[in-house]
This record gives structure tokens, C-alpha cells and sequence, in this order.
């Protein structure tokens, strides 16, 4: 078999078929990316307010939409460029394609690329808008995450051609597509997370295929894995998956049509197969090894001081948290309470100082521990963070009971704290700040006083923020 004049050289015509026909239609072009961009405002906007995420540090609706609506704008590009396979059956073309002497794997491969081609460039047109809602795109991480989509627009895209192939005109098309792709896409986690589904809408969805997709791509997105039942390891053998069956589907289809389903003794097909296998389990490999080698170069170096132990407090709101909540954040405690005349408002002043430089990292969070908690209630401690203008959701106040904090503090956190005398603040309690990364393991205690120390914290915790578990 000649590699090039059978599979590369037609597979390259195809493909540059396909950019050229898109690219004459720039209405397909705008309407492609624009309704899931209002799709995407919308909706998002709409629902903002009555999203909750797992996280203690929360995300806003438009934060979590914005990686299924990347993958909508893939799926829409993707699925409507294999509608020139019908076009191509109806004018003609394909026929002469099918008799050419090229390769099953070629026409299937051009194609294939053709519309995977135009959905990461779409997507990487929807990725410009991430700095909009706070999403940081370092070079790494968007040659990275375009990678992905490659190997996700190619399931895709080869999902679209398995189904126009059978296709006699575009309305059966749209048909199959408002019938099957739109609830594969609803169910992939892109409007609603897993964790909050019924059981038996949770297996389904734990079954599509484009849910690791999402999932996959969202890791990549908020360096945070949403789905605790998931890795990004697993989710992107899924995806590679996925691809390869969609790829030799696509071979076996086009084979059964030129030599009329004869397939048992078709050792090209088999080779096809072999081939394409390999091919996609080495690129998924190396992007495995190259993710977590760049993971492991860039993990902090600071020391670890030993995890948080469990525990369930009682927020300024009076919502019960817990160490549960503050998974996925990085997070910086301190250890005050409110009738406190001697360090504690210099503590205090001193974490408001943090807000604000912290104030645009949503994965690093404020947490003020009250070693007073009988005279610290919800409600006191709810007026205290509002003379200091604590954020809602990024600065907590916690209190509970003293026979939970006071061992938290001393056995967990490894500090000080005990009754005074008569005539001193009624707790004496250590000033110094803890940074506490994404696993509740303890990385470093910090002064503040000089402050320099301060900025050494915000820079450990920006370090911290940046690492994956």
C-alpha cells in the first residue's frame, strides 16, 4: 500500500475541500459560534444566582457553562461540516470519490480532520473570551487544552460522519441530531453537574462519552476536578477512546460500501484498524506524560507540615462548613476573637490586606477561626466580617463549639491557644497566618510583621493556587 497516494495525499485534498467550502459561508461561520455564545450569556446569566458549586469558594454559572458551551460550539461546527457528505452523495462527488483508486482510510481520515479542523478553530475563538469570567490562559495551558479539543472534535466530527453516511437528505439529518446529539450533549455535565442528578440519570451520564470530554476539558480549564469519580488521566483514555471507535466505524462504513459489506476477509481493514489504534494510544500517552510531567515540575516546594484534621464548623451566615468545602482551594486562616484588644485587629487588618490583593484569585480563600466561640456567634461574627468588608464566599468566619476548636487549633493547626488570667484578653492564641493547599495539608506559617512576610504569603499561596492536586 503507498501511505501517501492512498491515504495522505487524498485525505489532504479532502480536508482542504472542507475548509475551503466553510470558509465561502461566513453565515455558517457566525451562526456557528454565535448562538452558543448567546447560548452560553444567557442561560448562564439567567441561572447565575441559583448555582451553587462544590467548592467553599463557590463559582458562578457562567464559570461552569463555559466549558460545555466550548464543547456545544465543537459539536455544532463539528456535526454540520459531515452534512457535506450528504450534499456530496446528492451532487455526485462522493460517488467519484468511492471509485477513485484511494484508500477507505484516506477518504474517511479527510473528512474526519476536515471538520475536526474547523471546530477547534471555533473553539479557540470562544477560548479569547475566558479572561472574561476570570479563567487565566498561560501559553502551556492553551496549547495543552487546543491538543485536547483535537482529539474531542475528532470523536466528534467522526461521530457526525457515522451518522450522515446513512443520511438521504439534511432534514433526516437535523432530525437525528435534535433527537440524539442535543441530549448527548445536555447529559455530558455541561448545564448540570453529576453529583446532584438522580442515580439512574448519573449512570447515563457516566455512560456518554462526551461527558469526559467535559469533564476532561473543564480540568484543564479551572486546574480543578469537578468530578470526584474522575481522573483527567481516565477521562482523556476515554476520549482517545472514543475517537479510535468512531475512526474505524468510519473505515468499516466507507469499506462496506465500495466492496459491499464483504469484511470478514479484508486484512486492510484489520491493518486499519491495528494502525489507527496504535496511533491514537501513543498520542494519548504522550499527552498523559507530558501533562503530568509538566504537573510535577511545577508543584510548589514548600515544606508540608502535616493534613487539617476533619472538621464541621458554623459560618458568619450560620451555614454549617466543613474541611469538605475547602477541597479544590487554597485557603489562609487565622485565629482571633472579636472582643479582642490586643493582636487581633492588627490580624484582622492584616487579612484585609490579603482580601485585596487576593481579591481576583478565586482559588485562594480567607479563613478566620474564632478561638472565643461562645461569645462568637454566627451573628456577632456576621456584623465583625462586615465592619471589615470580608467578601462574601471568599473571607469565612467560623466559630463552633469550644471543644472542637480549641483541639483544631492546637492538634491540627499545630499553635498555641489557652485561657488567660484574670485581667488579660480571656484567650491567648498565636498570630501567626496558616497557607494550606488543595489536599487541607499544611505548607507554611507566616508573620506579619515585617511585611515582607505578607508578600512571600500571597506569593506561596499564588504558587499553590497554580498546582494541580
Amino acid at each position: 500500500m503507498n501511505l501517501k497516494n492512498e491515504i495522505l495525499f487524498p485525505a489532504y485534498s479532502l480536508w482542504m475541500r472542507e475548509l475551503i467550502r466553510f470558509f465561502r459561508q461566513r453565515s455558517r461561520m457566525i451562526g456557528v459560534i454565535g448562538s452558543p455564545i448567546l447560548f452560553w450569556f444567557f442561560i448562564g446569566s439567567g441561572l447565575g444566582t441559583s448555582f451553587r458549586s462544590n467548592t467553599a469558594g463557590g463559582t458562578n454559572y457562567l464559570e461552569y457553562f463555559f466549558p460545555g458551551t466550548l464543547l456545544l460550539i465543537m459539536l455544532f461546527t463539528a456535526i454540520f461540516s459531515t452534512i457535506s457528505i450528504i450534499e456530496d452523495r446528492q451532487e455526485g462527488y462522493l460517488q467519484s470519490v468511492l471509485v477513485a483508486p484511494i484508500s477507505s482510510g484516506g477518504i474517511a481520515l479527510g473528512k474526519i480532520a476536515g471538520g475536526t479542523s474547523l471546530a477547534v478553530l471555533q473553539g479557540a475563538i470562544f477560548l479569547l473570551f475566558a479572561p472574561l469570567i476570570g479563567i487565566h490562559m498561560t501559553v502551556l495551558k492553551f496549547v495543552v487544552l487546543l491538543i485536547l479539543l483535537v482529539v474531542i472534535g475528532f470523536g466528534l466530527t467522526g461521530l457526525g460522519f457515522l451518522i450522515a453516511w446513512r443520511m438521504d437528505s439534511t432534514q433526516g439529518f437535523h432530525a437525528i441530531m435534535n433527537l440524539f446529539l442535543i441530549p448527548l450533549w445536555l447529559l455530558s455535565g455541561s448545564l448540570f453537574p453529576s453529583t446532584g442528578a438522580p442515580q439512574w440519570l448519573r449512570i447515563i451520564m457516566s455512560l456518554n462519552p462526551l461527558t469526559y470530554g467535559v469533564s476532561s476539558t473543564r480540568m484543564l480549564l479551572y486546574d480543578l476536578e469537578w468530578d470526584p469519580s474522575s481522573s483527567f488521566l481516565f477521562s482523556l483514555i476515554i476520549v482517545v477512546a472514543f475517537a479510535v471507535f468512531v475512526y474505524v466505524g468510519s473505515i468499516f462504513v466507507i469499506r462496506k460500501k465500495i466492496i459491499g459489506g464483504s469484511m470478514s476477509t479484508s486484512t486492510t481493514f484489520r491493518r486499519y484498524f491495528l494502525w489507527a489504534f496504535l496511533a491514537f494510544v501513543l498520542v494519548g500517552v504522550a499527552f498523559a506524560y507530558v501533562w503530568t510531567t509538566v504537573d510535577e515540575e511545577s508543584k510548589s516546594k514548600l515544606p508540608q507540615y502535616g493534613a487539617v484534621p476533619e472538621f464541621s464548623l458554623t459560618t458568619q451566615n450560620d451555614k454549617p462548613i466543613s474541611l469538605a468545602d475547602f477541597r479544590g482551594s487554597v485557603w489562609i486562616a487565622d485565629f482571633i476573637f472579636t472582643n479582642c484588644g490586643a493582636s487581633c485587629p492588627g490580624m484582622t487588618m492584616d487579612m484585609g490586606k490579603l482580601q485585596e490583593r487576593l481579591k481576583d484569585q478565586r482559588k485562594v480563600l480567607l479563613v478566620s477561626f474564632s478561638v472565643d466561640p461562645d461569645r462568637d456567634t454566627p451573628k456577632v461574627l456576621s456584623e465583625y466580617a462586615s465592619e471589615h468588608h470580608a467578601i462574601g464566599g471568599k473571607w469565612f468566619f467560623l466559630t463552633g463549639k469550644k471543644e472542637t476548636i480549641l483541639p483544631l487549633t492546637q492538634n491540627g493547626f499545630h499553635l498555641g491557644v489557652a485561657d488567660a488570667q484574670p485581667g488579660d484578653d480571656p484567650v491567648l492564641h498565636s498570630t501567626k497566618f496558616v497557607l494550606v493547599d488543595k489536599n487541607g495539608v499544611i505548607r507554611g506559617y507566616y508573620d506579619s510583621d515585617p511585611p515582607e512576610n505578607l508578600d512571600k504569603l500571597v506569593h506561596d499561596a499564588n504558587d499553590l493556587a497554580a498546582e494541580r492536586y
